[in-house]
Formats: C-alpha cells, sequence, structure tokens
C-alpha cells in the first residue's frame, strides 16, 4: 500500500496492570494521529533515492536527506521536489565517501562521513566551511554541546559479539579539542548482532528482537537519550529505563516506564523475516550476488536470529526539536500500524500515536512528522506528515516517576 493512500491512524495504549507496584497514576495521555503531507522515492529517475541513512530539518519546509550510496546530502521542500545537492564523492574539502549522518552546529548543516571518521560543515545552503576529525572509527557518532561528539568505537568483529567473547562496549564522549574521552554508559552487546548464512555467503546484521540498550543523540547536540529494555528475567511488574544526559555526559534525568509483556508471536517473526529478505532478494534479482532466489530462505534467518518469549519493549527512539522524546512500541506482525509513546522534555509520558509500521520516524515533532520507509520493491521513501492534535484517548496509565528529577536545564540556553 503506497503512503499517499494512508488515512489518518489513531492509537490507543493498553491499560497497564493496576496492581503496579511503587508507579503512580498520571492524567490521560493526549491522543494524535497524522495523514500524509507528502511522501517522494521512485525506481528510476530524480527522485530515485538510495539508502536514507538519516534525515534533518531546516528552515521552513526543508528536509536534507543523506545518501551515502551518492556520496550526497540531498534538500527535499515544497511537497519533496529536490531542490538542491550538497557535496560529492572524494576525498577533499566539502567531499564524501559515505555521509552517514546529519547534525547542526549552530546554524551550519555538519555532516558525519563514517568512511572518512570526520565532520564536514556546510552552510544551511551547501557552501562548504571546513571539516575536523570525529574520533577513531565508530559505528555511529553524534554532536554534544559546542565542542564534543558522542560516540560508539567500531571495529569489534561480529563473530566475537555472537560468541560471547566481547560483551559491552563503553558509550563515550569525546572533547573534539583535547581528544580526551569520558566513559557515559556501558552498554551491553547480548543479542545484539547475527550473521545469516545464505547460499555459501554470510550477512553480517542486527538483531531485530535485539534488547540491548539503544541511544539517540539530538541533532543540535543538546544532549542524548538512553532506553534500557531488556526482557531477561522481568520481575512482576517490569518496567523500561530511559535515561537523559545533558552535554558533558552527566545525568539529568532518570525515570522507569511500566510496559505489560506481550509474547513474540510467530506472524510477527514472519514478517520480520520477509522484510529482512527484500534487499537480499532484489540484489539477486539485479545479478549483485551470487544467488539463485532458492538460496535465499526464511529458514536461514529465523536459524540467525534471537527470538526471545517476550518482545522488547522498545524498538527505537527519535528526538523531535522541542525536546519531546519519541519511542517506538512493539511491531506486531498481524497490524499495518505500530503504537509510540510521546515523552516530553522532562521524560513524562504526554501522549500517544500511530503510526505505519514500515516507517522509520527520524524527525518528530508536535506538528510534522518526517521519516523514512521502504516500499514492496524495495523502494526508499521519504514522507512528510502532519500531526493532528485529537485530545485525550481516555485512557489512563501507570508510570513510575524519579523522585529525585529535576527540571531539564539541558533544555536551557544555547548549548551549541
Amino acid at each position: 500500500m503506497r503512503m499517499n493512500r494512508l488515512g489518518a491512524f489513531l492509537f490507543l495504549l493498553p491499560c497497564v496492570c493496576p496492581g503496579m507496584a511503587a508507579a503512580q497514576e498520571i492524567g490521560t495521555l493526549e491522543s494524535r494521529s497524522v495523514s500524509v503531507e507528502w511522501d517522494v522515492g521512485d525506481w528510476d529517475g530524480p527522485l530515485a533515492l538510495t539508502r536514507v541513512t538519516d534525515l534533518l530539518l531546516g528552515d521552513g519546509d526543508e528536509v536534507y536527506v543523506a545518501q551515502p550510496e551518492y556520496q550526497q546530502v540531498w534538500v527535499l521542500s515544497e511537497g519533496g521536489r529536490l531542490v538542491r545537492v550538497i557535496g560529492r564523492k572524494g576525498q577533499g574539502p566539502g567531499e564524501f565517501q559515505h555521509p552517514q549522518s546529519l547534525f547542526w552546529k549552530g546554524d551550519s548543516l555538519a555532516v558525519w562521513d563514517r568512511n572518512r571518521f570526520r565532520v564536514s560543515l556546510f552552510t544551511a545552503e551547501g557552501v562548504f566551511l571546513r571539516s575536523f576529525i570525529a574520533g577513531v572509527m565508530s559505528e555511529e557518532v553524534g554532536l554534544l554541546g559546542r565542542g564534543s561528539i558522542v560516540r560508539i568505537d567500531g571495529g569489534i568483529r561480529v563473530e566475537d559479539v555472537i560468541s560471547g567473547r566481547i560483551k559491552q562496549r563503553a558509550l563515550q564522549r569525546q572533547d573534539l579539542r583535547s581528544e580526551e574521552t569520558d566513559t557515559i554508559a556501558i552498554l551491553s552487546l547480548e543479542n545484539s548482532r547475527a550473521q545469516v548464512h545464505v547460499g555459501g555467503l554470510i550477512q553480517n546484521t542486527v538483531q531485530p528482537f535485539s534488547s540491548a540498550p539503544i541511544w539517540k543523540a539530538w541533532p543540535d547536540g543538546r544532549g542524548l537519550v538512553l532506553v534500557e529494555r531488556s526482557v531477561a528475567g522481568l520481575p512482576r511488574h517490569p518496567t523500561f529505563s530511559v535515561t537523559v544526559f545533558d552535554t558533558l555526559g552527566a545525568t539529568v534525568i532518570r525515570t522507569a516506564v511500566p510496559f505489560d509483556p506481550i509474547h513474540l508471536d510467530d506472524e510477527t517473526i514472519d514478517w520480520v523475516i520477509e522484510r529482512r529478505m527484500v534487499p537480499t532478494l532484489a540484489a539477486v534479482e539485479a545479478g549483485l550476488l551470487p544467488l539463485s532466489r532458492q538460496d535465499v530462505t526464511p529458514g536461514a534467518y529465523r536459524e540467525a536470529f534471537y527470538l526471545p518469549e517476550i518482545h522488547p519493549p522498545v524498538e527505537d527512539v527519535a528526538l523531535g526539536a522541542n525536546g519531546e522524546i519519541w519511542l517506538r512500541r512493539e511491531t506486531r506482525g498481524d497490524s499495518d500500524t505500530v503504537d509510540w509513546l510521546v515523552l516530553d522534555s522532562s521524560a513524562e509520558p504526554v501522549a500517544t500515536i500511530r503510526l505505519p509500521r514500515d516507517l522509520e520516524v527520524i524527525c518528530p515533532g508536535e506538528a510534522t512528522v518526517v521519516g523514512a520507509r521502504r516500499d514492496e520493491m524495495d523502494v526508499f521513501h521519504v514522507a512528510r506528515f502532519r500531526v493532528l492534535r485529537s485530545g485525550a484517548n481516555g485512557l489512563r496509565n501507570r508510570y513510575a516517576p524519579n523522585s529525585a528529577k529535576t527540571v531539564p536545564r539541558w533544555l536551557d540556553g544555547d548549548q551549541r
């Protein structure tokens, strides 16, 4: 089903167990819905997007799109029209090898090149300013404040993670001037990576049902969020935790959110495996892999995937420019939509929203939501939705707040 034919989506958050200990009731949550403003992406032509690794909102309707396979950043505006291209393939100033992530460093567009380990700064119009090295090899990078980055070191072999020889990694803050690093948190790697054996070839991939911690930095460098969501040895009244760190890596908010455990059913597993097979089958059809369609079987993925009894309660995190924290809840194989829980800048639940399950939300907000998706033909799209405020959903949730919670000072002033 194409995105532009989707209607509005409503979400009603299930009630949490009324006997929950150490929890208190909060007011009813606002129920938000969305309608499509535009959706772009073609098999070929001027809007034939490659893999979308990041999006960033600019002034007005502009959306910056990282296109690593083109070694460029595209700028979309006015209904998804391509208005300009930033950068080109190369190793020189203003050139990219793999533009992975986008940030705002003050008024400058910052583009992290994963292969060159550097951040390049441009004006919003795409004029190159300067670049700087962003630490050593890393799988993920975010900006923190005016002069530091947050990162996780790369270079770890998947085999060592799968075998358990390497069980954790440090989430670090690195000063760009002194190159000194501080550890913000230690993250478990258990059940985070997989190797799928397909027709004699090995594919390294992220475990779709991993309960390892996930983190995300705000694109303007104001701070970062860490969600710990383990489903191992759940207590009677389980919770997942949300921690907010400031630009120095200090904890400013930590809170627990209760959830109802949901059994991981075969229909959900089959849907996820089917989606994971799409790019491999497309590569086979294009002659890019020395395989036949018969080599790509669901059994190979099922054998490689970690399949817990309970679905991890949070699948992804998206951060809004207004300080909101959006948490993607469990994907269900029998539904075309997925539920999101919206926390305000103090990490208090304030709203719920339902969105298409194939949409990766990257730029959420009170007025608009922008994200990327991949359709049934493995064509990448960028879509923008208008958020409709429809009042409280009439259900009460339970929430375990941090009794020592303070005003989120990380939101005060310009820390970029």
